[in-house]
């Protein structure tokens, strides 16, 4: 099963007009993170389909119809809906999902600091292989050292989860920031063993994330924070996003924990339905710092 999902990205808008058939929500707060989502296998119907072909721009449609197989251009089609109608939502129906435009950066990539990858992923080659080559060493031996093989797998996927994040994140994509040059820790909490603990019947959060970066490297930077999360029962799904530069909020809290994020998650067919998993999702980690 694939999974499209919609994150943080540079936008613009075109004149515009009401659009009535998306529910709404309210901008996020500080500290706030909204996911959407979609399953791509729920959406059927050719009437649905061409009303998604009419919210997109000619330059996607030109990208949609570039795809050689037709499922592929139909993850490439659902991938656009889902960014225009995500981010027409927060209008208060102000803009129509076709009407907005979108910037790139110079390097020819939206800013988007979020990734998923499906929890069964398969490796054509092993695991340990394919790290060593785009891995940092000290991530390496940390998969060396995990002696269960289905373990081992399911690191490696939240390791290139957090790793792919934060590339988005940064806007340069893996050449521009190669994923060699630093490196993500995943620990678990002192006395802790597995990346869930439980708490009063809830699921709460057992690891941490740390970020070490090459001095060598002047591409990557370091304000930046994690958070690694279970969509679905199927799928990882990591978070990059930018963190506080003031780093207390009114009460003295630090606003860079983990405790002070919140949130929200939905799973939508766009213009059919939307369904609210929001505090329903396994939070496995969180970063609070960055280290050089």
């Amino acid at each position: 099963m694939h999974i499209s999902c919609i994150g943080r990205r540079t936008i613009c808008t075109a004149p515009t007009m009401p659009f009535s058939l998306l529910n709404y929500c309210a901008p996020p707060t500080h500290r706030e993170v909204h996911f959407w989502y979609l399953v791509p296998e729920e959406v059927q119907g050719k009437i649905l389909f061409n009303a998604y072909k009419e919210l997109i721009s000619p330059e996607e449609h030109m990208h949609v119809l570039e795809m050689k197989e037709k499922q592929l251009q139909k993850q490439a089609l659902l991938a656009r809906v889902l960014v225009r109608t995500s981010l027409a939502r927060y209008t208060d129906g102000k803009i129509n999902p076709k009407s907005l435009k979108f910037r790139k950066n110079t390097f020819g990539k939206p800013e988007v600091g979020i990734d998923v990858e499906e929890k069964g992923r398969r490796m054509n080659s092993n695991i340990l292989k394919f790290a060593r080559r785009y891995f940092s060493l000290p991530e390496i031996a940390w998969l060396e050292g995990i002696p269960d093989p289905e373990r081992q797998r399911q690191k490696f996927i939240q390791l290139w989860t957090l790793k792919e994040a934060y590339v988005k994140a940064l806007g340069r994509g893996i050449s521009g920031a190669p994923l060699k040059d630093f490196t993500v820790h995943l620990k678990n909490l002192s006395g802790i063993k597995g990346d869930l603990c439980q708490c009063g019947g809830a699921a709460s959060l057992a690891q941490t994330i740390t970020l070490d970066v090459s001095r060598n490297s002047d591409a990557i930077t370091s304000n930046w924070q994690f958070l690694l999360f279970q969509p679905t029962d199927l799928h990882y799904a990591s978070v990059c996003m930018e963190q506080s530069e003031n780093h207390l909020d009114e009460e003295g809290r630090d606003e860079n924990s983990c405790s002070g994020i919140k949130m929200q998650i939905w799973r939508t067919v766009p213009l059919v339905k939307d369904e609210s998993f929001s505090g329903k999702q396994a939070i496995l980690a969180c970063s609070n710092s960055v280290r050089f």
